[in-house]
């Protein structure tokens, strides 16, 4: 599959580059200039036509975007179920997370699992084999779903196959794909598990990172780009602790929460080890 990456990585970002109106470069916002806004509106229009037409119609669309002919085959990820509601992949259960992170053990590499190509090639896969569904209305219903305007149906759409790079880098495809987000809760919560060496069990700290998704973006968000301490196994070990135990005496936790926690945890971090802790 990383070869497969590697040879539509240019067709994916042309496609993805073309498609919305407003992306970030350099870290500043870049509307779409006006002499491009009817090809921008065009190509937003085919992907509407493709998801509304079926599974069959999509899957030529994205392979034609993607620079595949129809004999080349992708070794996607097996999918542990038939079918999907479009509810279950908009926002799976913590029990649907666990049944995707088991079926997936062993095949997944974190290098891969955090590129959202690799997922849209997955989901293109998935398309094929008719795991969500082979109607326009289930098809719409699960990726489009949750935006009124054409710009926001196209973003839902490629959020919740893989991400949008080009809008929020690779913070994308750990927060807005709800496949990719199941499997690296479930991932970094057997590392807890692991790390504590069996004190805070796998569930208890999946639960935890699935509590709310402001919470798990927060989690994202300070991983990678403001309190990256807390990517050692001890420091987010103790991270998932302090969620635990803030959530069990207050019966919430918010996103400041998690903030402040990191935050002491990274305080710590400059006096000790966290990996001897």
């Amino acid at each position: 599959m990383g070869l497969l990456v590697a040879r539509t990585e240019t067709s994916f970002t042309d496609w993805q580059t073309g498609i919305i109106f407003e992306q970030k470069r350099h870290g500043k916002w870049e509307a779409a200039p006006p002499e491009v806004r009817s090809r921008v509106e065009r190509e937003q229009e085919s992907l509407r036509e493709a998801v509304s037409s079926g599974h069959h119609a999509l899957t030529v669309y994205l392979r034609h975007k993607l620079s595949l002919a129809p004999a080349d085959d992708i070794q996607a990820l097996p999918f542990p179920r038939a079918e999907l509601t479009p509810g279950e992949v908009r926002d799976p259960p913590i029990e649907l997370e666990c049944e995707l992170g088991e079926a997936w053990r062993g095949q997944l590499s974190p290098a891969l699992a955090s590129q959202p190509l690799f997922w849209l090639l997955c989901h293109l896969a998935w398309f094929e084999q008719g795991r969500f569904g082979t109607t326009g209305v289930r098809l719409s219903e699960a990726f489009a779903a949750g935006s009124s305007t054409r710009e926001g149906q196209t973003r839902n759409f490629l959020r919740r196959t893989g991400g949008i790079p080009v809008v929020r880098f690779k913070v994308s495809v750990f927060s807005d794909c709800p496949m990719a987000r199941a499997w690296w809760r479930w991932r970094l919560a057997g590392e807890v598990e692991r790390t504590t060496k069996g004190q805070i069990s796998r569930h208890d700290a999946h639960r935890v990172l699935q509590l709310k998704q402001t919470v798990w973006e927060t989690v994202i968000l300070l991983s990678l780009r403001q309190v990256t301490v807390i990517n050692q196994p001890g420091a987010r070990a103790r991270l998932v602790a302090e969620m635990l135990d803030r959530e069990a005496k207050e019966g919430d936790l918010k996103k400041d929460d998690v903030q402040e926690i990191a935050q002491v945890i990274a305080r710590e971090g400059l006096r000790r080890s966290f990996e001897h802790a």
